[in-house]
């Protein structure tokens, strides 16, 4: 199965699309933001925790996004994610001084909060628009745009950063997102038995456990609590000895 066939299909196209156009401006916004805080701060502490607040919310809302995923309608989940993160990305344009350091800090968080939320979405929703025979070729190319996302929207951003200053880039990320929310709200997903209420008490149950399940993996292997603290801190270490 060739890449170039699946992007005949309008749900793929947009739904990787949507993916791109996100992610671009995910980088966009990540560089921005250490520009910024380098620039009102002088200080790389700033940086450091904002980095470490990049961490934490895959850990708290990962399991509450694979949830979500499982009980709520993926599309509008995706939808409303990307609109949440929409506006989210505008609240960084009010940011000039180190008072309002809160905002970078509580923007970040939101975003990838919200980040969290929607991947698990995104991810049960491929198999949904493809054919059994094509999920592997096309979870091949969605992780093709990760990777072309990863690679160059970090030097994109910081090009545009460069000519166009940290306010256009954080428009351009809420724009994204926007974009990417209409993207999303076109695609057709059709129904399957998955989505029964025959599946309540399966859904239900995945609720009980998702969390305790995390909870009681974290507290019984100390290498794994270990870990997951020391990626927390680290980047506020880091940041300390820089300054």
């Amino acid at each position: 199965m060739s890449f170039l066939f699946l992007l005949k299909k309008p749900n793929l196209r947009r739904l990787l699309t949507a993916n791109f156009l996100s992610g671009i401006g995910d980088w966009f916004n990540s560089v921005a933001v250490l520009a910024l805080l380098l620039e009102i701060t002088g200080t790389a502490i700033a940086v450091g925790i904002t980095l470490a607040l990049r961490t934490l919310p895959h850990l708290i809302f990962g399991p509450l996004g694979g949830l979500m995923a499982d009980r709520f309608d993926r599309k509008k989940v995706m939808v409303a994610c990307d609109l949440v993160r929409g506006f989210v990305a505008l609240s960084f344009l009010f940011v000039s001084e180190k008072s309002d350091l809160w905002m970078v800090y509580a923007g970040t968080f939101s975003l990838v909060a919200f980040s969290s939320l929607y991947n698990p979405a995104r991810m049960s929703l491929l198999p949904k628009i493809v054919d059994p025979e094509e999920l592997a070729t096309a979870n091949a190319l969605d992780q093709s745009i990760y990777g072309i996302v990863m690679a160059i929207g970090s030097l994109i951003g910081g090009i545009f950063i460069a000519l166009w200053g940290s306010d256009l880039a954080f428009l351009f990320n809420a724009l994204s997102f926007f974009a990417s929310a209409l993207f999303l709200a076109r695609l057709k997903v059709p129904a399957s038995p998955n989505d029964s209420v025959t599946n309540v008490p399966l859904r239900q149950a995945a609720k009980d456990s998702s969390y305790g399940e995390v909870i009681r993996a974290i507290t019984s292997t100390p290498i794994v609590y270990a870990i997951l603290l020391l990626k927390a801190v680290w980047p506020i270490g880091g940041g300390s000895s820089m300054s």
